[in-house]
């Protein structure tokens, strides 16, 4: 999802919704550096991904979630939709956009946007290390992932990591939502010990220092460095991308 706010106030959100997912299918089209789609990085995408059929537990189509989304619309805004065309004057627009900007090899070829600075940190458990991979946009934490060698994460990780996305990144809001999804007791550690490490990450992140090296491999499904940059340090460490 994303969204854009411009400064007469006026708000931009799309989103994608899946119907359904092939994954391995999806990784082998994406061809993300680093990551071949073997059996156990299908597995590990399918826990972080999700689509509306799975979690109805039938096969849903396109046209049914549009008509769903739809109707939610209508329902939360108070408004009658109506089916219809662009009319003319939206037509010649679009047209003109086209030709004026997304046709345009400065729009093409270019980035938009500023860039997510990106670090990571370990914390280190009974069963093994954590890594905490956290993506930062100006003082917001835009992606929050933790994985590690331990033999299973909980359920409560994935919560995690979706109820710290786009928190302010401040450390008693870390570790306030940390103490709510964790508790004490989780992997066993205590939940202070993870918002440490997330912080750790997000003040790395923000830390714009050039002078660290930029990682050529790995994606938001990935994160890890690939195998030729040698041992993950133990030490947190910080990227930009």
């Amino acid at each position: 999802l994303g969204l854009h706010l411009d400064g007469r106030g006026a708000l931009l959100f799309h989103a994608s919704v899946l119907a359904d997912l092939d994954t391995a299918l999806m990784l082998q089209a994406l061809r993300i550096p680093g990551a071949p789609p073997s059996a156990r990085a299908v597995a590990r995408v399918a826990e972080r991904v999700t689509t509306v059929s799975r979690e109805l537990g039938r096969p849903v189509d396109a046209d049914g979630i549009r008509d769903e989304i739809a109707q939610g619309f209508a329902s939360a805004l108070g408004v009658e939709l109506i089916a219809a065309l662009p009319d003319a004057r939206e037509t010649g627009r679009a047209n003109a956009l086209v030709v004026e900007k997304y046709a345009a090899s400065d729009w093409v070829d270019g980035r938009c946007g500023p860039s997510d600075a990106h670090g990571s940190a370990t914390v280190r458990t009974a069963d093994g290390t954590l890594r905490v991979y956290v993506g930062v946009q100006d003082t917001a934490l835009t992606s929050v992932m933790v994985t590690g060698d331990v033999n299973a994460l909980p359920p409560q990780i994935a919560t995690l990591e979706s109820r710290l996305r786009w928190l302010p990144a401040e450390p008693d809001l870390v570790g306030d939502v940390c103490d709510e999804v964790l508790g004490d007791g989780v992997l066993g550690l205590p939940s202070r010990a993870v918002a440490a490490a997330v912080w750790d990450a997000a003040r790395l992140a923000m830390q714009r220092t050039g002078a660290l090296p930029v990682r050529l491999s790995g994606s938001c499904y990935f994160p890890e460095p690939a195998a030729c940059a040698g041992p993950v340090p133990t030490s947190a460490a910080v990227e930009e991308t």
